[in-house]
């Protein structure tokens, strides 16, 4: 262990005891995907086969397109940019804390975040790795975008969902008690019901769907047109909102 990593871990470990972080949980870093890298380095080849041809300023034509991509997606690549590989996620039992590619430190903690989640298959009926987009947005405005691009994408995704979720629920459901609303962007809810843009429905004859993981619905009994419809990813704290949904449906069940 280098004197550089010796002293990135002492002001880790200072930084967690500081935050109350609590016991550390496992260490991520990004993903090292030598097919993705082949990937771009073809798409940005592609363009260079109209060289040899008797009008090579046509492979301008497909290079205008996919040059800027490649690129995009080289520059975003460990095994091609070597200080990527760098950053870490650190993660602790009450939030985690982002390594940049210069060693600076920051901590997220689960109470202080709001997440906004998709998630969803590459390919229907096929298996297939997921397709994590999970954006962490501090409350000072701070924005982490947490994607494909680390490795154990799935354990980190779940992990950071389900201990924010551990960690504000009991908060969500204080708030309610007390008369106050909770909001998910343009969808309100309160002890007696939930409130849509436009119009307000109570627990009793709201219905929650989510038929295909890109979009969620609120239903409003009697009603032709929905209460409420937004996209999975632009919905904040999405879980927390279902599970409050599911605590209401169980006290009316």
């Amino acid at each position: 262990m280098t004197a550089a990593t010796t002293t990135s871990h002492e002001a880790l470990q200072r930084l967690a005891a500081q935050e109350n972080l609590g016991a550390p949980l496992g260490d991520f870093q990004p993903a090292r995907r030598y097919l993705a890298l082949s990937g771009w380095l073809l798409l940005g080849l592609f363009p260079c086969i109209f060289l040899a041809g008797e009008t090579p300023l046509a492979s301008l034509v497909p290079g205008v397109v996919e040059w800027p991509v490649a690129i995009y997606g080289l520059l975003h690549n460990p095994l091609a940019v070597r200080k990527l590989t760098r950053r870490r996620i650190h993660l602790y039992e009450q939030g985690f804390v982002y390594e940049d590619v210069a060693g600076e430190l920051e901590v997220f903690r689960w109470d202080r975040i709001t997440l906004f989640q998709r998630v969803r298959n590459q390919r229907a009926m096929v298996r297939h790795p997921m397709r994590y987009r999970l954006v962490v947005v501090r409350d000072d405005r701070r924005q982490l975008v947490i994607t494909n691009a680390w490795a154990e994408i799935g354990r980190l995704a779940k992990e950071v969902a389900r201990r924010t979720l551990l960690t504000q629920l009991p908060v969500a459901r204080a708030a309610l008690r007390e008369g106050r609303s909770v909001s998910f962007g343009g969808l309100t809810v309160d002890a007696s019901g939930v409130t849509g843009r436009r119009r307000s429905a109570p627990w009793s004859a709201v219905d929650i769907v989510m038929p295909r993981l890109a979009k969620v619905t609120v239903l409003a009994a009697d009603e032709f047109l929905p209460l409420y419809s937004e996209r999975r990813g632009r919905i904040p704290n999405i879980q927390l909102l279902f599970q409050l949904y599911r605590d209401h449906r169980r006290k009316d069940g």
